[in-house]
């Protein structure tokens, strides 16, 4: 199992999209706890043995809150079988099952100074990432014009970083934006040609200005509203949407109806968005690019760091 886990951590290194984007969030990150990867530290994971597995899972199971989800549309006898399977997990120290507890997330404190960091690896296409924060995640009403602005800014082909960065300026091989909710940040990320890297962060910051000053065409937003409605509608249908929306929900504590969702979405002006775009602070640039040595830099090393 620890060799199949360092494998994934491995294969997920040497996509160089996915390293650029982890290495900017360690950026942005820091000591915080959102910072701990999830998928597992590689130096740990070879000293851990049964024993260390089995004291984990029993302060798993008789200190941490438990809550399951069930997707799709389960008969009854399923549903049974899980319940069953939770009332044989034992209880916590003295005997009591803890009460539910909701866990409200806090903004994350951005760096104190903006992070500028270059790093060097064995590579053809250049990767640059841009972190931007500022929105405020327990907010539902935030939540869904965050969502929207995503959509505008790079969340799909018919978006301002795909339609003039990649579509007509021709600075990009692909691009996009993401609303990262529990981290309150915008990521926006590129593949570009290394002698094009200055170009293309000036036009990706550019259409964030745009947003901002309200200099955008509003056939893009209603087709950025489109979009967004229909995210909303189509969550039922996919797991890993289900997933993120029920954890949402229990992070912030609301459960909201779709027909609420839509009306929230339906109400959102331009001048909304502008505002909240005028919100965000870029606070990391990370440059993932070619090492002219054309000598494979361990992953994670070559890169230098500067505010």
């Amino acid at each position: 199992e620890a060799r199949g886990l360092l494998s994934e951590i491995a294969a997920r290194d040497n996509d160089r999209t996915r390293h650029a984007i982890d290495r900017a969030l360690e950026a942005l990150h820091g000591s915080h706890p959102h910072g701990v990867p999830e998928w597992g530290d590689p130096a740990v994971l070879p000293t851990l043995d049964g024993a260390a597995l089995g004291r984990a899972l029993d302060r798993l199971l008789r200190e941490a809150a438990i809550s399951i989800r069930i997707a799709g549309d389960p008969d009854d006898e399923t549903i049974e079988s899980v319940l069953a399977r939770v009332r044989s997990f034992p209880p916590a120290a003295g005997g009591a099952r803890p009460d539910p507890a909701i866990l409200r997330p806090r903004p994350l404190p951005p760096p104190a100074v903006p992070v500028r960091k270059r790093e060097r690896l064995a590579l053809d296409q250049a990767r640059i990432c841009l972190l931007y924060t500022g929105t405020h995640a327990p907010s539902t009403f935030q939540a869904v014009r965050a969502l929207f602005l995503d959509q505008l800014l790079g969340g799909s082909p018919n978006s301002l970083l795909f339609e003039e960065v990649r579509e007509r300026l021709g600075l990009a091989y692909s691009v996009f934006s993401s609303h990262m909710r529990s981290a309150s940040t915008f990521l926006l990320c590129a593949g570009v040609h290394p002698d094009r890297v200055g170009e293309a962060l000036a036009a990706i910051r550019e259409q964030v200005q745009r947003i901002r000053e309200g200099r955008f065409d509003l056939r893009l937003l209603e087709t950025a509203r489109a979009q967004t409605e229909s995210l909303y509608e189509t969550v039922p249908d996919d797991l890993r949407h289900l997933l993120q929306y029920e954890a949402a929900c229990l992070e912030t504590g609301r459960r909201v109806p779709l027909s609420m969702a839509l009306a929230m979405l339906a109400d959102v002006t331009a001048g909304e968005l502008s505002d909240l775009a005028a919100s965000l602070s870029e606070t990391v640039e990370y440059c993932l690019l070619p090492d002219p040595s054309g000598t494979p830099a361990e992953p994670g090393t070559g890169g230098e760091e500067t505010p």
